[in-house]
């Protein structure tokens, strides 16, 4: 981060949206965990969480910082919904400075990828064995979310991460239960390209596994022995503390 850019957001404020959901508000807390990790850094002179589907709304975060210049970063694995989602909330409302999603940056890759290997470590897993299933949400309305989870299978794939690695969805073909036709590995984990653990990261992708995770924060959830296969389901990517240094370097790029 540049000297100059870090004393500038000292006297500016950050906002960190995620989705959230009225019906399951445990879906808030990765970014109120990231909201915590970047504050205890104090850097900015504000940092808020604020959500789409739940309080506190963005509209009302932004009232209350009215009058200071303000960074937001949406927590939200692709920049198609950012533009839909967040450009009524800004409208008419002056220094404030949208930033790409965490979930688009290149270093979402570098963390699947450290995630997968402590999984291959726990577990005595080799790689060069491993098959991948990244799991996105996937929607007819905004291509850029599968394009997000295929992007990812390309990345890991690039870095030797696994042996094998597919693309499937929530809420387009192919369906997260299609899992076995779609990768012929043993051994397969399943890696949420979702930003927090509410309906979908806690709950859709496992009940289209057809697994029943303990309900722990573990890390990984298994192995289940499914269809002649052994299968892991990780935590969604959006909960891995590393998403910190994302939401800077995406204020960081805002800057240039």
């Amino acid at each position: 981060m540049a000297e100059a850019s870090t004393a500038s957001w000292a006297r500016r404020a950050l906002v960190i949206v995620g989705h959230g959901s009225s019906s399951q508000p445990e879906g808030g807390r990765s970014v109120e965990a990231l909201v915590e990790t970047v504050r205890a850094r104090g850097i900015f002179a504000d940092v808020r969480a604020a959500f789409l589907r739940m309080g506190p709304k963005l509209p009302d975060v932004l009232d209350e910082l009215a009058g200071r210049a303000t960074y937001i970063v949406p927590h939200l694995a692709a920049d198609g919904v950012v533009g839909e989602a967040l450009s009524g909330a800004v409208a008419a409302r002056k220094s404030i400075v949208i930033c790409r999603a965490t979930g688009t940056h290149p270093d979402v890759a570098r963390i699947a990828a450290r995630r997968l290997a402590e999984l291959c470590a726990r577990f005595a897993l080799s790689a060069d064995r491993l098959g991948v299933l990244v799991a996105g949400h996937g929607t007819s309305r905004n291509p850029d979310s599968s394009a997000r989870a295929r992007a990812l299978v390309d990345a890991l794939l690039a870095a030797g991460a696994a042996r094998e690695s597919a693309a499937a969805f929530i809420e387009e073909p192919p369906s997260i239960a299609e899992w076995d036709r779609l990768l012929a590995a043993a051994d397969i984990a399943v890696v949420p390209l979702l930003m927090a653990e509410g309906r979908h990261g806690g709950s859709d992708v496992a009940r289209l596994l057809g697994v029943e995770p303990d309900g722990t924060e573990a890390p990984f959830a298994g192995p289940f022995a499914m269809r002649g296969r052994r299968l892991w389901l990780m935590r969604p990517l959006g909960v891995d503390p590393g998403f910190a240094d994302i939401v800077l370097a995406r204020v960081t790029e805002a800057d240039d």
